[in-house]
């Protein structure tokens, strides 16, 4: 995800995953961050992103809980 926006910070709501897939969304950066605390989002979650950031999720199955730190 990308804002190029100076001033304004844009709500992105994530998305489903596949139809036959369950999918949680782990934030792998956030370039307004400093350090990352293993954000897990499900979808439907809303993700602030601050002006000038570039955040980047990864799709992690449902089922995978060895992948992705809990929320």
């Amino acid at each position: 995800l990308f804002n190029a926006d100076h001033a304004t910070t844009i709500s992105f709501t994530l998305p489903q995953g596949r139809e036959d897939e369950a999918v949680r969304w782990e934030r792998m950066f956030d370039t307004a961050e400093d350090e990352l605390d293993g954000t897990v989002l499900t979808p439907g979650d809303a993700y602030e992103l601050r002006p000038c950031s570039v955040v980047l999720f990864r799709g992690v199955p449902q089922d995978d809980d060895a992948e992705a730190p809990p929320k």
